[in-house]
Order: C-alpha cells, then structure tokens, then sequence
C-alpha cells in the first residue's frame, strides 16, 4: 500500500493488492481447487524477488520461507527482472517442510509444474489441498505419528485418502465449532484469527460464548515457519517442532503442553461428551462425502 502510495505522488496509477480469498469461480471445481484470481508467489518467482521451496512457499537464501511478500499494480512503466538462477535459490530439497504437516498436505516424491512468462518452473505436488485446511485452520493438531501437535487441541484419526478427508471435514467443523476459544491466559497466547468476515465485537462474543462458531483461529504454518534458508537450522527447528510435546485445551480455553503419552492420558480422562470436541470416529459415520465440499 505504501509503494502504491509512492508511485501515485510521482504522478502514476498505482494500487496494493491484497489477494487472499479471492479465486476464479469461473473454473469448475474451483472450490476444490482454489484458483487464485492472481497468485503473488508466482509473480514474485516470475519477476526474481524469490524462488519455490519444495513446499510451494517462496524463500530467499539467508532467510528461508520466513518472509512476507505483496504486490502493487501501476501503469508505471518498469524494467522486466529475471528470476533467481537456480544456484542462488533458497530450497536445498530436504522436504523436512512435507514432514512438519499434521496430515501430510505435501508429496515427497512428485512434483508439480507451471510455466511463467516462458520459463517453467517446479515445487511439491499438493496431496489435498483439505488437510491443509483441517490442520492450519486449527480443526486438528495432531501429528499423523501422533508425538507433537499444532497448537490446535484437535486429535483426529489421521485420514489415509481422499475420500477420508471429505467425510473427516463436516465432522471437525462441527466438533471444532463446540470449543472455548483458544488461549493460554497464563502467557496471554491467543492465536491468530481469521476474521475477515469478522468485526472485533463478534470476535468477543465467539469468546464469550466459549464457542469458536463462526471464527477460524489459525494455528499452523508449520511448513513455512520451519524453513530458515540454512540447512542446520531448519534441522533444528524440525528436531524443536518434534520433541515439543502436544496440546490439550481446558475448558476455559487455556491450552496446556505434554510429553504425547502424558497428553493421551490427560485426554482420556476427560468426560466422553467432552472429547467429542476433539476428536470422533469419523471412518464409522454414514455422511456421504461430497466431493465439492470446501470451507465457505
């Protein structure tokens, strides 16, 4: 917005994207799909401000995928830059980053391509694009190997294919939408929500309630936060991530840290009616999957 502003007093039309949730509804399946109406992380590859790491993310060398990226349209007349040659890309492809995804969003092996401007270029193939929904968004938490967690209280079965998935998604929006709001009152840590449909007012009252109806809290971003750009520290944040112990949630919203064995324990003592905000035996359920399903 600021560039934007720059350009405009030198005399040019300029305006700042923000091009989050918003998709070509004209292509079929686009609610599965989810095609941007304009991806910045295309044009910033494109253009050479930064490269794919396996994940998809876009990194520089030195600092990894731990950056933030915008955009501005102007009828400014701008010289063209190339892309980053490949040896001075970030991504050292130790796909640790399809390892720190709850439910395995990422393929290890194959990869997917798109061509830009005439050069083509590549990054992980995205499974499904549902479990990164069900984890980031904080309906799950727990790790497919079930010794770490998110910071979501969510503790469901890992789903071994698509059609899990689908039928997984209504069953955790349902248990999820029962909860207190997320927030450890000891440290003050509320996560990040997504409310852009939102204002402050119905954020208070979702807490109130001690109901997370109608609000998303995001609490992932694994694949993105793990990758500093250097190989040894992006190992040690994987080795931090996976020895930090996963979470249970009280019901006054607070959420407290254990070794796994010891948070299965805390979570089998809980009341039966209670534990179905967490988790439920989906693969039993009679719903029918529907293949267009997505988040509204």
């Amino acid at each position: 917005m600021e560039l934007a502003e720059l350009l405009k007093k030198k005399g040019y039309k300029a305006k700042g994207l923000v091009a989050n949730n918003k998709y070509r509804e004209d292509m079929p399946g686009w609610k599965a799909i989810l095609p941007p109406e304009l991806s910045i992380r295309y044009v910033c590859v494109r253009s050479g401000v930064a490269s794919f790491g396996w994940s998809g993310n876009v990194g520089i060398k030195g600092y990894g995928t731990t950056i933030i990226i915008g955009a501005t349209v102007t009828s400014a007349k701008l010289q063209p830059t190339d892309p980053i040659p490949p040896e001075e890309e970030f991504c050292t492809k130790c796909k640790l980053c399809v390892q720190v995804c709850a439910f395995r969003m990422f393929s290890e092996d194959e990869a997917s391509e798109v061509t830009l401007g005439g050069k083509t270029f590549s990054y992980g193939k995205r499974i499904n694009k549902l479990r990164c929904v069900l984890t980031c968004a904080g309906f799950n938490g727990l790790d497919k190997t079930g010794k770490w967690s998110t910071w979501s209280p969510g503790r469901f079965e890992y789903p071994e294919n698509d059609a899990e998935v689908q039928k997984l998604m209504p069953t955790a929006m349902v248990s999820h939408s029962k909860r207190p709001m997320i927030k450890d009152s000891s440290k003050g840590y509320v996560p990040s929500s997504f409310s852009g449909k939102f204002s402050e007012d119905q954020l208070a009252i979702a807490e109130d309630r001690k109901s997370t109806k109608g609000v998303i809290q995001l609490t992932c971003g694994n694949c993105a936060l793990i990758c500093w750009g250097d190989p040894k520290e992006t190992a040690e944040n994987y080795r931090l991530l996976t020895n930090s112990g996963c979470v249970i949630q009280r019901e006054d919203g607070e959420i407290v840290v254990f070794p796994p064995d010891k948070a299965q324990e805390e979570f089998d003592k809980m009341d039966p009616k209670i534990k179905r905000k967490y988790t439920r035996d989906y693969k039993k359920s009679r719903r029918k999957a529907n293949p267009d399903f997505c988040m509204p």
